[in-house]
């Protein structure tokens, strides 16, 4: 009987420390999730309206597709390719069964609930990929403290850049995955992301390509196993670029138009301003950063956030010396520098 007993009151001086530490793990990242929502709601604690000009043009396309009017921005009176077209479509529905005027006031609250999404996202990727609860959730903080800026937008803006963060999170896990543990079920749904990413706003599918290029390598027998494959597909771009280059689109080439899409030269914004990447992400975010991409080098569970963050600062820093960004306009490379850096 007294065996018994002890067994019994061991048990549960196990388990209370265990609840404990589950109770506290989930306030933290509750509080993470709260820090990611009021920052990104910040901007509109004095105006209940959308701030940047990007966001009423926007919420206009949004507003013209629930009309029924696609591939129409009221503000140039004309229709034009739609680039966001899925971005646009999702937001059309609620704007339909909200009217104009409560969807223009409720999308004050979109940036920040889709800030926590993210949030979300970053932690469940970080989870997903063998990192441990406590870093999952500094991760999320430091994703909470990543500024926005008229200039580089960020989570602050309801504009198809913040719609889109999530979506790399979860590309790049099920990216990682399928190629280190040569998954072709995850290749595919990160293909799929892709597109859909792609759909959503083009430049946060064009940023993940140098990490699309250069992660495989580090896993030879990836690619040992998909050499036949990425051949044919290497086969496949070139012979698509060659079409492309005899295609007639307003009497330009295919080509060329999609070289000008993915060249951004100096004077492309209106506004051309030149960060500091490391002032941006402030001193002892970046501290942090360079001790996570130390350690990072050594360990596969952060290498594709390291790539990603190396890819997208080398364009910001070639953009500050030459003055052209590659992929994606300098102003959201910039953005995405910072979120990369947050898991590191």
């Amino acid at each position: 009987m007294k065996g018994k007993m002890d067994r019994r009151s061991h048990k549960q001086s196990v388990k209370v420390p265990e609840r404990v530490q589950f109770r506290k793990e989930n306030a933290l990242l509750i509080l993470a999730l709260a820090a990611c929502f009021l920052s990104a709601y910040y901007p509109h604690f004095r105006n209940p309206f959308p701030i940047h000009v990007d966001e009423w043009q926007h919420l206009a396309q949004i507003i013209s597709t629930s009309e029924g009017r696609p591939n129409f921005n009221p503000y140039i009176g004309e229709h034009h390719l739609d680039f966001e077209i899925v971005f646009h479509a999702f937001w059309a529905l609620p704007a339909l069964v909200l009217g104009r005027e409560r969807f223009i006031l409720f999308s004050s609250f979109i940036p920040a609930i889709l800030a926590v999404i993210s949030g979300l996202c970053i932690y469940w990727a970080l989870r997903r990929i063998g990192l441990t609860n406590s870093e999952a959730i500094m991760s999320v903080f430091a994703f909470a403290t990543v500024k926005s800026g008229l200039n580089i937008l960020g989570m602050s803006y309801f504009v198809p850049l913040s719609a889109s963060i999530p979506f790399i999170f979860i590309f790049l896990v099920y990216f990682s995955r399928g190629v280190s543990e040569n998954n072709s079920r995850n290749l595919l749904i990160s293909i799929l992301i892709f597109v859909m990413l792609f759909l959503i706003y083009p430049p946060s599918a064009t940023i993940l390509i140098p990490t699309i290029l250069a992660y495989p390598l580090f896993f030879g027998s990836f690619l040992k196993r998909r050499a036949y494959q990425m051949a044919g597909f290497g086969i496949f771009m070139i012979m698509l670029a060659a079409a492309s280059n005899l295609m007639k689109i307003g009497g330009r080439s295919a080509f060329s138009i999609l070289i000008n899409n993915l060249v951004f030269r100096f004077g492309w914004g209106g506004y051309e301003l030149k960060y500091s990447i490391p002032l941006l992400f402030t001193i002892p975010g970046t501290v942090l950063a360079l001790f996570g991409a130390y350690f990072a080098a050594g360990d596969r569970k952060k290498l594709i956030f390291l790539i990603s963050s190396i890819s997208a600062v080398s364009i910001a820093f070639i953009f500050n010396k030459f003055n052209i960004s590659l992929l994606a306009p300098y102003q959201r490379v910039s953005y995405y520098a910072l979120i990369f850096m947050a898991p590191l």
